[in-house]
């Protein structure tokens, strides 16, 4: 086998310094011109900046391995065929579950009152067929070029150098800085959440523990870079279809940290 000359870069961080400073510098833009989400350029930066991963990820792959590692690389995205349907299930219905499970106990402990909102029923209701370009929207901005790249190339470096389920963890802890820059742009989700609140304590953890499952899934079908995607894509939709009351979303965090530390103990 030839040798490639790139094949230095083969290892994880490499691709995180490129990524990182891919999208810091275009979010770094949005956020220097203080301008809203609604506003151009922000939403053009804001949609440059998030195609670092997908960007260092493909890249990469051709760099170090060539053709042959990028068919290799683009079946994972593909193939249905490594997922078999229990873990389509579950890759599908565990953040669904997880928020019914925690609106459910947060119903019986308060005993009255809904446990959620449901945010998106009124854009969408009467018509199912508008809620599609809503999930190409939410697929295409966020769950598919980040995971072209978190989960479809750096996972597997990270992991043969630091074990399954440390590497797993080292990629949820730095996706999560990897947003910084978005909660000082006016308008974006994380703009608007506030520093010291449930929401903003959630989301400090949760893309730790996404990162946990979204392993532990890929562990059990062949490296499927497509089931991470489409948990990825169940993660920002339900989020945007169901806003949790105050209790339910801290139910919500001790039932995530409970079934994430199963999968752990049985990865």
């Amino acid at each position: 086998m030839v040798r490639h000359h790139t094949s230095r870069l083969a290892g994880p961080w490499p691709y995180f310094v490129f990524v990182f400073v891919w999208t810091w510098l275009f979010w770094g833009a949005a956020a220097l011109s203080r301008r809203d989400m609604g506003e151009l350029p922000v939403p053009i930066l804001v949609a440059v900046g998030g195609l670092g991963p997908a960007l260092g990820g493909i890249g990469l792959t051709w760099l170090n391995g060539g053709c042959e590692a990028c068919a290799g690389y683009w079946r994972r995205v593909v193939d249905l065929r490594r997922v078999g349907g229990g873990w389509l299930a579950i890759t599908l219905l565990w953040v669904p579950a997880l928020t019914l499970v925690s609106a459910m106990l947060a119903t019986w402990i308060e005993g009255r009152g809904a446990p959620f909102a449901a945010n998106l029923a009124p854009r969408f209701e009467g018509n199912l067929l508008s809620l599609l370009p809503f999930l190409g929207l939410t697929l295409f901005f966020g769950p598919l070029p980040e995971e072209l790249g978190w989960r479809g190339y750096v996972l597997d470096p990270l992991q043969a150098r630091y074990g399954v389920r440390m590497g797993a963890l080292v990629l949820g802890v730095l996706w999560t800085v990897w947003h910084a820059p978005l909660f000082f742009v006016v308008g974006s989700y994380q703009n608007g959440l506030a520093v010291g609140s449930a929401g903003f304590w959630w989301y400090m953890v949760d893309k730790a523990m996404q990162s946990m499952v979204m392993a532990w899934i890929m562990g059990h079908t062949e490296r499927s870079t497509l089931t991470a995607i489409l948990f990825h894509l169940m993660v920002n939709f339900c989020g945007e279809a169901l806003v949790l009351m105050p209790l339910a979303e801290g139910i919500q965090i001790g039932v995530w940290a409970i079934a994430t530390g199963v999968m752990m103990w049985l990865m």
